[in-house]
């Protein structure tokens, strides 16, 4: 199961490790089949796409940490990862 748990610490949020885990890079191939692009225009919008929602769910998720923080509660780290 190691292989499972490979993630890559892009940085920190108030001592919590944020992680993006390998399976990340499938979000790329999910996102051209969403979107088909069949030009240089239609792939940079498909990739803006997706790095809006990666940012939103980042967002989302930083927000549980300092809310779980401001209550007292240990966050150690936040990994993003695809659930299709």
């Amino acid at each position: 199961m190691g292989w499972l748990a490979k993630s890559w610490l892009v940085g920190k949020f108030r001592g919590t490790e944020i992680r993006f885990h390998f399976s990340m890079l499938f979000s790329l191939v999910f996102a051209y089949f969403i979107f088909r692009p069949i030009d240089l225009q239609g792939v940079l919008v498909a990739f803006l796409w997706l790095v809006g929602i990666i940012i939103f769910v980042l967002l989302h998720e930083l927000g549980h940490t300092l809310a779980a923080q401001l209550l007292g509660v240990e966050v150690k780290s936040i990994v993003i990862w695809p659930w299709f």
